[in-house]
């Protein structure tokens, strides 16, 4: 479990460098030309997180809860 809980926290991070998305995503689904606007934001994000100068968390903490409420609003009207 260490060891798969350790391969999920570098996931952000490789994300945000574009070297090679999660197992879990197609390569197809962050292609720029056709990513879709909630996994973009999740991308920009992941950026935010990995580039985040000390002291800057809550920003990103902010963004991500902010993030996941317009995701529930979302669907909570569909």
């Amino acid at each position: 479990m260490e060891t798969l809980l350790r391969v999920m926290k570098t996931w952000p991070r490789t994300l945000a460098k574009g070297v090679q998305a999660p197992i879990m995503l197609h390569w197809t689904a962050t292609d720029p030309a056709i990513i879709l606007p909630p996994l973009a934001n999740c991308v920009t994000i992941c950026q935010m997180w990995a580039s985040q100068p000390e002291g800057s968390s809550e920003i990103v903490r902010r963004t991500v809860i902010r993030e996941i409420q317009a995701i529930f609003e979302q669907v909570c009207k569909n």
